[in-house]
C-alpha cells in the first residue's frame, strides 16, 4: 500500500486562493508536473519552462454544478477564471504542506461535445517561463559587479508582473569589470541570466514554490549529499555512449576596453532630416555602435543624458540646414542605457521644423576579441572536444580552472547518471526525499546492474506523475558531481588540503 499523501490544486481567482481539487478529473489522466534544467551538459545550468498539466471537470457534476464552468468563452464560466491565473500544486504528507509547483495558466483547452467527456485540459507554466518570454532593454552596463549583483539587476529591469515572487540568490564569486554591454536592442531575461550563470559556472532555476534561486560554483562544489538511494529506484538512466565524455575543454573569455572620457558619440542620427509638425512628439531608440565602424555594436557607460542644444541636437526650418535655426523649438528627453538610448523628441514651437541632428555621448565599451584557454588529457577513445563561451568572464586564471574542472568531471563516463525514477509513496524516506529535494541538491546513488557505487549527482530537473491510488512517481534529471572532496583556497573551512581524496576546486 505504501504511505499515504494528499494533493491540493489551488488557483488564485480575483486575488483569492481557491481550492480546485474537487474539480480535478482524475479519471481522465494523471496530474503531471515538471520543472528545472533540461540536459546535464557543462552548460546546462539554467532552467527551462516548468509545466503543470491537468484536466478539470467541465460538466454539471463539478463543484459549481455548471456545465462549461471552465470554458473561457462559455456563459457559465467561473468568475475570475482565465489565462494568467496563478496556480499552486501542494502535496501534504504527515500534516506538512509542500508546494511543488507555482505558475500561471497559459493553456485552457475545452474538449468539444456536450455529451462526451466534457473536460478541459489546462497547462500552467512556472515563473521561469516569464524570464524566457520577457525582453531586457532598459538596463545599464554593469561595472565591477558580481554575477549575482548583475542577475539581480536583470530581474529589477523587467516589469513587476514578470518578476519571480521570491528570490534566493547566493553572493557572487566573480567580479566582472564590464558586462551587459552586448545586449544590443534587447535580449530575453533568461538568455542574459544564462550568460552570467555560464560565465561563473553557477546554477539558476525556479523552485517548486516559485522562488528564483542562484547557486555559485563554490556552493555547488562544497555541497554535501542530502539523500542516499541504494537499489530503491524503478528506473535509472546512465550514459550509453561517449556523448557526455570530453577530454579537451576550451574556455573562451572576452576582455573589454573602455574609452577614458565620456566624449565618444555612442549613437547619432543618420539619413535625411525628418520633418516635425508643431506639437508633434516622436520616440526614437538608438543602438550604440563604434564611431570608427558603425557596423560594430558596442556598449556605453557614463552616458550624458542632459543633452546640449546645438551640440547633441539641432533643428532648422530647412532640411539641409540652410534656413532659420529652430533648435530652441525642439525639446529632447534622453534616457540612456547600456547598449541603447531612448529619445522623446517634441516640437514645442509654432512652425514646422526639420530635426537636423541628434546624438548621445558617453564612454564606449569595446570587445577586445576572444581569448581561448584549454585543458586536455589523452584518452584511448581519442579526442572529444567541448567549447564553452564565457561571455562576461575576463580572468584567464578562472577560465583555466573552469576548463580543468569540466574536463576532470566529464573525461570519463564513470560517475555520470542522467536520470532516476522512484515510487515516492513506497516508504516514508522516499516520500520525504521527493518532497524536500530541489534543483541543485546533491544525492548519492548505488545500483548493482549499472555498477554505480556511492556515486554523487546533482538534481537538475524534478518531475512528478500523480495517478489514482494515489500513486506518486518522482523522476529526477541528474548531472555529475565531482568525485571526492573539493577544496576552495582562501576559505577558512574548506581551504585546508588535509584529505587524501581531496582535489582543488577552482576559484
Amino acid at each position: 500500500m505504501g504511505v499515504a499523501f494528499s494533493m491540493r490544486l489551488l488557483t488564485e481567482l480575483s486575488g483569492v486562493w481557491t481550492d480546485f481539487s474537487d474539480d480535478l478529473d482524475a479519471a481522465g489522466s494523471a496530474l503531471n508536473l515538471e520543472y528545472g534544467i533540461d540536459g546535464n551538459g557543462p552548460e546546462d545550468l539554467v532552467a527551462g519552462s516548468g509545466v503543470l498539466a491537468y484536466l478539470l471537470k467541465n460538466h454539471a457534476r463539478n463543484s459549481l454544478g455548471l456545465q462549461g464552468a471552465y470554458s473561457p468563452l462559455h456563459a457559465n464560466k467561473r468568475a475570475g477564471w482565465g489565462f494568467g491565473d496563478q496556480v499552486k500544486a501542494i502535496f501534504n504528507y504527515s500534516a506538512v504542506d509542500y508546494t511543488k509547483f507555482r505558475g500561471k495558466v497559459r493553456v485552457i483547452d475545452p474538449e468539444s461535445g456536450r455529451y462526451r467527456s466534457q473536460r478541459v485540459k489546462v497547462v500552467a507554466y512556472d515563473h521561469q517561463h516569464d524570464l524566457i518570454e520577457t525582453d531586457v532593454r532598459e538596463m545599464a552596463v554593469q561595472v565591477n559587479k558580481t554575477e549575482a549583483e548583475s542577475i539581480e539587476a536583470v530581474l529589477d529591469a523587467i516589469p513587476a508582473e514578470a518578476q519571480p515572487p521570491a528570490r534566493d540568490i547566493d553572493a557572487g564569486v566573480d567580479v566582472y569589470p564590464y558586462s551587459a554591454d552586448d545586449i544590443r536592442g534587447g535580449v530575453k531575461a533568461a538568455t542574459l541570466i544564462k550568460d552570467y550563470v555560464v560565465s561563473a559556472q553557477g546554477l539558476q532555476a525556479t523552485r517548486g514554490d516559485g522562488t528564483f534561486i542562484y547557486r555559485t560554483r563554490h556552493a555547488r562544489a562544497l555541497a554535501v549529499s542530502q539523500g542516499t538511494f541504494n537499489e530503491t529506484m524503478v528506473r535509472l538512466e546512465v550514459p550509453s555512449s561517449l556523448e557526455g565524455a570530453f577530454n579537451l575543454v576550451r574556455a573562451t573569455i572576452r576582455p573589454k576596453t573602455v574609452d577614458p572620457s565620456p566624449t565618444t558619440v555612442l549613437w547619432a542620427q543618420t539619413g535625411g532630416a525628418p520633418e516635425m509638425a508643431p506639437g508633434e512628439t516622436v520616440t526614437i531608440w538608438g543602438n550604440y555602435s563604434d564611431p570608427a565602424d558603425p557596423q560594430v555594436r558596442i556598449g556605453g557607460v557614463d552616458p550624458i543624458e542632459a543633452l546640449v542644444a546645438g551640440t547633441d541636437y539641432s533643428a532648422n526650418s530647412a532640411a539641409n540646414g540652410s534656413g532659420a535655426d529652430l533648435t530652441s523649438s525642439l525639446s529632447v528627453v534622453c534616457e540612456a542605457f547600456g547598449t541603447t538610448a531612448k529619445f522623446v523628441v517634441t516640437n514645442v514651437g509654432a512652425a514646422a521644423l526639420f530635426r537636423t541632428s541628434l546624438q548621445v555621448r558617453g564612454r564606449g565599451v569595446y570587445d577586445l576579441g576572444a581569448q581561448t584557454i584549454q585543458s586536455y588529457e589523452a584518452e584511448d577513445y581519442g579526442v572529444r572536444p567541448y567549447d564553452i563561451e564565457l561571455r562576461y568572464q575576463d580572468d584567464a586564471v578562472v577560465a583555466q580552472g573552469l576548463a580543468d574542472y569540466v574536463r576532470t568531471t566529464r573525461q570519463t563516463l564513470a560517475g555520470q547518471i542522467r536520470s532516476m525514477s522512484f515510487l515516492a509513496n513506497e516508504s516514508d524516506y522516499l516520500m520525504l526525499q521527493a518532497l524536500n529535494r530541489e534543483i541543485g541538491d546533491r544525492i548519492t546513488v548505488t545500483e548493482t546492474m549499472t555498477g554505480l557505487t556511492l556515486v554523487d549527482a546533482f538534481i537538475q530537473k524534478v518531475k512528478f506523475e500523480v495517478s489514482t491510488g494515489p500513486r506518486l512517481v518522482c523522476t529526477w534529471g541528474l548531472a555529475p558531481a565531482a568525485a571526492g572532496s573539493l577544496k576552495i583556497l582562501d576559505n577558512a573551512v574548506t581551504g585546508v588540503l588535509d584529505a587524501a581524496a581531496c582535489r582543488l576546486g577552482y576559484a
